[in-house]
């Protein structure tokens, strides 16, 4: 309320909002999430009474998310996908455009270069980096019409960033997006922005080719994988690509295997009925297959020509990637 009513007459309009020590408010963006989860969903979601009293999301987004400190926005995006979960669906999907176009805009992927004389890389890589480590639990939250439309873009973005920290984090996010354009998953949530249904084995198939052939195209100049082409640090991430989709399926398996005894209703459903909690947690029986053939079929043939790379440091990550593959 402090970051959003004037300190004294609140009946005035003209008076702006009291200053908040910068100390605190980094402090508060850290902590958002939890304030709302005590406060609970009703009143997260309650649309405030007027300018001088707005609610939470409002301010949320215009004193927090949109704030012109680093450190603020830092902060904050940390914890983004907890207090989004606390939304209900509809109000998770009515907030995605506008966190989309924060996100893309200046305030973080888009924010101008800032370099200094001893630091020639950029300065304010964090909160791209901080976008990248959260991306997944943010795809886990949305269906895969929402995901191909606002998430994916977000992830093209930070797959060419010029930071490699950046760049090895969000390569983890890859897994979880092939995951949500399962069929089983589009057919769950197969209602588009236009309303109009859509169907799921096309969409999927359509989705899936769209990530490959760019990744491909990014990574492995046109899917030509002669060592001659491109630069040997793009055919390390395809490599660890790789790697990342085979550590998910392993893992989405021996979770599902545990979870045979569990009973539907004991578990945590999503958004798009998804029933895990984490990324890579319990693969349904069509999504392992789902992913298996993406990897098998789609990802590694390109995968196994590095094999004879001149560089030896491509050979020695496609040898790291082949041991995490799944037994079959």
């Amino acid at each position: 309320t402090a970051l959003a009513t004037p300190a004294d007459d609140v009946s005035s309009p003209s008076l702006e909002p009291a200053p908040v020590p910068l100390p605190v408010k980094r402090c508060l963006a850290s902590s958002f999430h939890t304030i709302c989860c005590i406060l609970g969903q009703d009143i997260l979601t309650a649309p405030g009474d007027g300018p001088l009293r707005p609610g939470l999301l409002h301010v949320f987004e215009h004193y927090f998310l949109r704030d012109p400190d680093d450190t603020v926005r830092l902060n904050v995006m940390r914890t983004l996908p907890s207090l989004l979960s606390l939304l209900d669906p509809a109000s998770r999907s009515k907030f995605l455009p506008t966190l989309h176009s924060i996100v893309v805009g200046d305030a973080v992927l888009g924010a101008p270069v800032r370099r200094s004389a001893t630091n020639p890389h950029l300065l304010n890589w964090r909160q791209r980096d901080a976008v990248s480590q959260i991306l997944p639990d943010l795809v886990l939250l949305y269906g895969p019409i929402e995901v191909r439309k606002y998430l994916w873009p977000v992830l093209k973005m930070l797959l060419a960033d010029k930071v490699n920290a950046v760049r090895d984090d969000v390569e983890f996010c890859i897994p979880t997006v092939l995951r949500s354009y399962a069929p089983e998953n589009v057919k769950e949530a197969n209602v588009g922005a236009d309303g109009e249904r859509v169907d799921p084995r096309r969409f999927s198939a359509e989705a899936c080719a769209e990530v490959v052939a760019y990744l491909k195209e990014t990574l492995l100049e046109n899917g030509t994988t002669a060592s001659n082409n491109g630069s040997y640090s793009r055919r390390q991430m395809y490599c660890r690509t790789c790697a990342a989709l085979a550590v998910a399926i392993r893992l989405g398996k021996c979770n599902a295997d545990d979870d045979i005894k569990q009973s539907p209703s004991d578990e945590d459903t999503g958004v798009s009925g998804h029933r895990s909690r984490h990324p890579y947690e319990s693969y349904t029986p069509s999504e392992y297959k789902h992913m298996h053939t993406l990897l098998v079929d789609s990802f590694l043939p390109d995968a196994l020509n590095m094999r004879e790379d001149r560089v030896s440091n491509v050979r020695l990550t496609l040898v790291a990637a082949l041991k995490v593959m799944p037994d079959d």
